[in-house]
């Protein structure tokens, strides 16, 4: 017996180290099958089965990772897509069970790789976006365009469930291209597929967002920080809010056809930037400005640089995006809102609180900065550090 044991897995090791074709790599280990009540393995971990074989479009990208774990946590077969770099995807293997994670890279302009992608598939979830023009795909390209296609394949291959990103944007009337694609981009999905669930998610702050740390990193370096449209009123919601929203979207079927908008903490846009320097404890030197001609040149240089911190369409959506009282939201997913994570928190400064000075990196406290301190920092040294 225990030779043939040995020669088993030796077997085994010699079949698992053979390189898979590419084909294989998108083939199920489970059978399809219809969506089971998802309710009932939440507490059964990544291990469990939970009927889901969900593709994930953008799962990649900062709020597909939440989706995928929040997805693997509850035993779904996820097909996560990728594109560009083959190691992009190796962050969220660990988020199922051995198997449960399926990488596929797809084309968002070859409709063969998209059918690869879901044709094994009982839900597809649309997460793929971008916030300004680039050299490969400009936004019209990507949240219309794309956004249709995936439709499309989706209405093709009788996908049960199609969950597509949208913006909380899109209910003002804004010039900018981001908000009209977005628009557009909803339109063309519910054409294709009427039965899809449209989420329009609040500006989303989390970790490596380009949020917080985007005002964190102007307050610590910039030698005079603007502060476009300070009076501009936005709604913030955490990432994993969001994602635990789209999983909830699953488990009732009364979600079908629906659009839901998901909001959080309303501040200005100076609210925002003053806590975020103050709890940096920085006293950055600002500029509030609303003149025409200043965003249009600002824009015009930062449209120069690979990674600018504003986009110069961002610099367009000046009217304040806040929830409609009388929409469907959170609180008709199950979601309460004490259970909602608000932005001004302990979590949100382990965030960025590496845009601290050096003295300051140990301190966890959200207080306000003493005068006498503040004083010490700008002239003297601190002794008592």
């Amino acid at each position: 017996c225990g030779p043939l044991m040995l020669l088993s897995r030796c077997r085994l090791s010699r079949s698992l180290a053979t390189p898979l074709p590419r084909a294989s790599l998108v083939r199920p280990v489970i059978p399809r099958r219809g969506i089971l009540d998802i309710a009932q393995t939440d507490s059964l971990g990544r291990s469990s089965v939970s009927g889901l074989l969900v593709t994930v479009f953008g799962a990649t990208g900062f709020l597909g990772r939440y989706v995928v774990n929040q997805l693997g946590r509850v035993g779904s077969q996820v097909i996560v897509t990728w594109r560009g770099e083959p190691k992009s995807y190796t962050h969220l293997k660990v988020m199922g069970d051995l198997g449960q994670i399926i990488p596929c890279e797809v084309n968002i302009r070859d409709k063969e790789s998209l059918r690869a992608a879901v044709k094994h598939s009982n839900v597809v979830i649309n997460l793929v976006g971008q916030d300004a023009d680039s050299r490969f795909n400009t936004m019209q390209e990507t949240h219309v365009d794309a956004a249709k296609r995936i439709a499309e394949v989706a209405a093709e291959a009788n996908v049960e469930r199609l969950i597509h990103l949208s913006a909380l944007r899109v209910t003002t009337d804004s010039e900018s291209d981001w908000v009209r694609t977005k628009r557009e981009g909803e339109a063309a999905v519910r054409s294709v597929f009427p039965e899809a669930t449209i989420m329009r998610p609040a500006t989303i702050w989390g970790a490596q967002d380009n949020l917080l740390n985007s005002r964190a990193s102007m307050a610590r370096y910039w030698p005079v920080a603007p502060i476009v449209q300070p009076q501009k009123k936005d709604s913030y919601v955490f990432v994993n809010d969001v994602a635990t929203a789209i999983t909830m979207a699953l488990k009732d079927p009364s979600t079908i056809g629906k659009t839901y908008q998901l909001g959080g903490e309303v501040m200005t846009e100076r609210e925002l930037f003053d806590w975020v320097a103050m709890v940096l404890k920085l006293s950055p030197r600002t500029i509030e400005t609303d003149d025409p001609d200043f965003l249009f040149n600002m824009g015009y240089w930062l449209g120069m640089h690979r990674k600018p911190r504003f986009h110069p369409d961002a610099l367009l959506r000046k009217e304040d995006s806040l929830v409609d009282p009388n929409a469907l939201g959170f609180e008709d997913l199950g979601l309460s809102a004490d259970l909602l994570q608000p932005l001004k928190s302990q979590l949100a400064l382990s965030y960025i609180q590496s845009y601290r000075k050096p003295v300051r990196q140990q301190d966890v406290s959200l207080d306000e900065e003493p005068e006498e301190v503040a004083k010490l920092e700008r002239g003297l040294p601190i002794r008592h550090y």
